[in-house]
């Protein structure tokens, strides 16, 4: 594309976030590790199709870029550990093996801050819940109390879900998890045996689902991916709950159970 020379010496970092051109598609926004919005340029020069490229042609008005950086949690560094953290290196080494030592236990210390507080409300349940109302009350009661833990610290929410994510999570990481979260386990198969469908139901697969889908959306408006007022908490509940409330012929739709 041709640059605008005034547009460049005007740009004042070198039109780095704000560049300007005669290409089909023009920069409309751009956040710094998180989207690039193009928007097509209605007055761009080129109007014989044969001599222009595919994405020229294109009918989209809009195409957004989200940017996934490669490094992740794998290009961390123990320089960078230590200047965010203000902590010398040799504190680092003398406390942890290595790099990821400390990050799978910093991981590993949030997964079982949240798996205790679960386990902490699930045996406040002192009498035995026979209906399915109380039952999806507790369900309400439990993963409150986690979207609210996720949406309290950014930083460590999205360092929960990235490490999650990294090549770093391994087996070793999952058999610990699994015995964590045992006590949401049991109950949630509990709540199949209640609704007589235990048999139709993996409550460990239904319980993964529901704790990575959570930290998930959490993730995604702490990055500004999706808008934080959009959605209200019943919503987003009612979403990662809706295969458990299926099976167990909850309905929460239509506020009838």
């Amino acid at each position: 594309p041709v640059i605008s020379k005034k547009a460049y010496e005007d740009s004042g970092d070198g039109m780095t976030t704000k560049p300007v051109t005669t290409a089909a598609y023009q920069v409309k926004e751009m956040i710094a590790g998180s989207t690039i919005t193009l928007e097509k340029n209605k007055d761009y020069w080129q109007t014989d199709d044969s001599k222009r490229s595919s994405v020229s042609t294109t009918n989209v008005d809009t195409i957004v870029y989200k940017v996934v950086t490669e490094d992740g949690i794998e290009g961390v560094t123990v320089r960078k550990v230590s200047k965010g953290c203000e902590l010398s290196d040799p504190y680092i080494y003398q406390c942890y093996r290595d790099l990821f030592d400390l990050m799978e236990t910093s991981f590993l210390e949030i997964d079982s801050e949240i798996a205790g507080m679960m386990k902490a409300l699930i045996e406040k349940q002192t009498t035995e819940q026979k209906t399915t109302q109380e039952s999806e009350e507790t369900c309400w009661t439990l993963w409150s109390a986690y979207w609210k833990f996720l949406m309290s610290d950014p930083e460590r929410t999205v360092f929960y879900w990235r490490f999650y994510q990294s090549a770093r999570y391994t087996r070793e990481i999952l058999k610990v998890r699994q015995q964590e979260y045992k006590v949401l386990i049991d109950y949630v198969e509990t709540l199949g045996k209640l609704s007589g469908v235990s048999d139709l139901m993996d409550a460990e697969v239904i319980v993964s689902n529901i704790v990575d889908s959570t930290v998930s959306v959490a993730v995604k408006m702490h990055l500004g991916y999706m808008d934080s007022t959009a959605l209200k908490e019943r919503t987003i509940y009612q979403f990662v709950f809706a295969l458990l409330f299926h099976l167990l012929h909850i309905d929460v739709w239509n506020g009838e159970i």
